[in-house]
């Protein structure tokens, strides 16, 4: 008798702990307010939702088919695309600038960064021009909704090596939460991936799917189309064919396909839609909040071979604040640089403002110096290992 109750008793604590757990779990993702009044989180909170969600990339179980929600036009719940991807033959990003800044391979760590090299940094900030911040966050931020990224699973990242490499970018946030088109567009998918119509490396690894194509107009009126895909939903509110406006509602937050735990893979693609391995930086791609801008770059050897998986920092001269960013992993398919930057990782949501960038390869600082992030743009850092 006594050996049960002290039983029931630590059955009693352990479901205590875990109930404690799940509000936790349940409310890390809703913290939030409109953007321009409160700066993202510094650094991701190591909770149990975002490592949940981010496990989805790790699951090797066929997932079960997801019946397909629909609002509105009822098709069936596995459509077939009525449209065909429209190549861009006519228009090229131009690449940025070759800039070398190339560093000695025995530098003492505690060296500062010399003048000529805050220099070269603050003025690449400044004079990168091909920023297209063409598409806008996809939440209205009411009622604790976020709008950032989650910091543990970044754009190429695998999470400290934990996990495969992220082909997109995720936004936690409660299930059925409203998400918004990015922009103008007509509706290229819509449905669940589970048959032939697959996205990812696998059938139904988006489960309820969107995809819409936008139409970018250059200066000479030649037109660009890219892709927005929208994946794991809840319920799907648009039609294939269907034209769509910046801010429509278009479906509902979920965790359709393989996905454990409520969130929005956001995705930009270029070229074949269908392609896994089409996909670009969102970050680089989303209107940055007003008063913040992005810092990116390209960690590689002298001979252009890029370095994976390494560390870049950035402290805020501010603050204090302290940012942290991969360069993208080694994956098949590649995880593409921008057309136009050719980047290898990227820090999105950074307040304007000067920072103290280090970059950490082997061991060692291999880049040390001070960079402005300017409002609304993106600064470039290119850093050459010998």
């Amino acid at each position: 008798m006594f050996k049960s109750r002290k039983f029931h008793r630590w059955l009693s604590l352990a479901l205590l702990v875990w109930v404690m757990a799940y509000v936790g779990y349940a409310l890390s993702g809703c913290s939030s307010s409109d953007k321009g009044t409160k700066a993202p989180p510094v650094e991701a909170t190591q909770n149990s939702l975002a490592t949940a969600i981010a496990l989805q990339a790790q699951a090797t179980s066929q997932p079960t088919a997801t019946t397909v929600v629909i609002g509105g036009n009822k098709p069936s719940a596995t459509p077939t695309a009525s449209m065909t991807a429209t190549a861009s033959p006519t228009f090229e990003f131009t690449p940025a600038p070759s800039v070398t800044a190339t560093f000695p391979a025995t530098r003492d760590p505690n060296e500062a960064a010399s003048s000529s090299g805050v220099a070269t940094a603050i003025a690449m900030a400044q004079t990168i021009t091909g920023d297209h911040f063409w598409i806008s966050r996809p939440f209205f931020t009411e009622n604790g909704v976020v709008d950032y990224a989650e910091r543990l699973y970044d754009y190429g990242s695998t999470s400290g090596g934990r996990l495969r490499p992220h082909y997109g970018i995720d936004f936690v946030n409660p299930f059925g939460t409203m998400v918004l088109a990015a922009n103008d567009g007509v509706v290229f998918f819509a449905g669940s991936d589970i048959d032939q119509k697959r996205f990812g490396p696998t059938s139904n690894f988006y489960g309820n799917t969107i995809v819409i194509q936008h139409t970018h107009l250059d200066e000479k009126g030649q037109p660009f189309f890219y892709y927005t895909l929208y994946g794991h939903l809840s319920s799907i509110n648009v039609v294939t064919g269907q034209s769509i406006r910046r801010f429509d509602p278009i479906g509902q937050v979920g965790q359709s396909g393989v996905a454990i735990g409520p969130h929005l893979h956001l995705e930009i693609r270029i070229g074949d839609p269908y392609s896994y391995g089409s996909t670009y930086n969102p970050e680089l791609w989303l209107e940055p909040f007003p008063g913040y801008g992005v810092l990116a770059g390209r960690v590689a050897l002298e001979d252009g071979t890029p370095l994976y998986e390494v560390e870049i920092k950035a402290e805020s001269v501010t603050n204090g604040a302290i940012y942290r960013a991969y360069t993208y992993a080694d994956s098949d398919p590649a995880l593409n640089g921008d057309p136009y930057l050719r980047e290898n990782w990227v820090m999105g949501d950074l307040e304007a403002g000067v920072y103290n960038v280090t970059v950490g390869y082997l061991g060692r600082i291999v880049y040390q110096a001070q960079v402005a992030v300017i409002a609304g743009t993106t600064g470039f850092l290119p850093v050459f290992v010998n």
